[in-house]
């Protein structure tokens, strides 16, 4: 439960857009992700870019939301998002070839993982 005082990163990210600052809100939101991923985090990331309905943001958007889908794939807010972000990208899909698309991406997200771990395992 948050205090009456705490605004919610959502809250941030709203205000700053609505401020006419969407790239300030999505380095927050990146940042964030970037100390510690959460799903909830990540589609909120993937909200911001999505609406800016640049297809490179969707683009993104799409990278962001692969982790939350693998992760767990019945996470439905995630598989919306991924399809809207599809369609601002230009790649609008069948879920075949989007389930298609997703192994592929799980294949490379399991050798980052391995790096990864790799990576902490040398101290680095």
């Amino acid at each position: 439960m948050k205090d009456a005082g705490e605004v919610s990163m959502d809250d941030v990210a709203t205000m700053l857009i609505a401020r006419g600052n969407r790239r300030e809100a999505i380095a927050l939101v990146e940042s964030a992700l970037d100390e510690d991923f959460d799903c909830a985090t990540a589609r909120l990331l993937a909200r911001i870019r999505i609406e800016s309905g640049v297809p490179g943001d969707a683009l993104e958007a799409m990278s962001c939301l692969r982790a939350c889908v693998l992760s767990d794939p019945r996470d439905f807010e995630a598989l919306q998002l991924l399809r809207e972000a599809a369609l601002v990208a230009g790649r609008a899909c069948d879920g075949k070839e989007l389930a298609r698309e997703l192994r592929c991406f799980e294949s490379r997200a399991r050798w980052l993982v391995r790096c990864a771990m790799a990576t902490r395992a040398e101290g680095n």
